[in-house]
């Protein structure tokens, strides 16, 4: 009989939303995930996006961790956005951006 936790074995994205208007139901859907939040988002992405992320949060009262990604994809910046989500008590991941 296999003992270990189903979510033990997933990999990848818990959900992922890619539709017109989709960031109006943010917070909703990221309150089924989790209790607070780490948003992720590149310089870009948050000058478009970021102030309506930070709106659905509020709205769905999440506190949340707000972190600008600048840097290339690399193990190092994992480690580090894995130690802010650890440091800040974040137990879902929002990710903008990534053109």
């Amino acid at each position: 009989m296999n003992t270990m936790r189903d979510d033990a074995y997933k990999i990848g994205c818990g959900r992922l939303v890619f539709a017109r208007g989709a960031i109006e139901s943010l917070g909703i859907e990221t309150a089924k995930l989790g209790r607070k939040p780490l948003v992720v988002c590149g310089e870009n992405a948050f000058r478009i996006v970021g102030l309506r992320i930070e709106q659905q949060l509020q709205q769905a009262h999440l506190p949340y961790q707000m972190e600008t990604y600048n840097s290339a994809c690399s193990e190092e910046s994992a480690m580090h956005y894995a130690q802010v989500l650890s440091a800040q008590h974040c137990d879902v991941v929002i990710g903008a951006g990534g053109g």
